[in-house]
């Protein structure tokens, strides 16, 4: 049970940083250095999520 909430928080995790690099790119905006930085960060963290739950399976 704990891996299906964890799988629904990395697909909810997942859907937002898609929406954020979305709205960057169809609004034709610039990131900082500390936001690139910021959402790589979050990336990696969905990643390793990901990872485990599969591991976990």
């Amino acid at each position: 049970m704990d891996t299906v909430k964890n799988l629904e928080r990395v697909a909810d995790l997942s859907t937002s940083l898609v929406g954020i690099y979305q709205t960057i790119f169809n609004n034709r905006e610039s990131m900082s250095e500390a936001t690139r930085q910021d959402l790589n960060t979050m990336y990696d963290h969905v990643k390793i999520m990901l990872d485990q739950c599969i591991k976990d399976v």
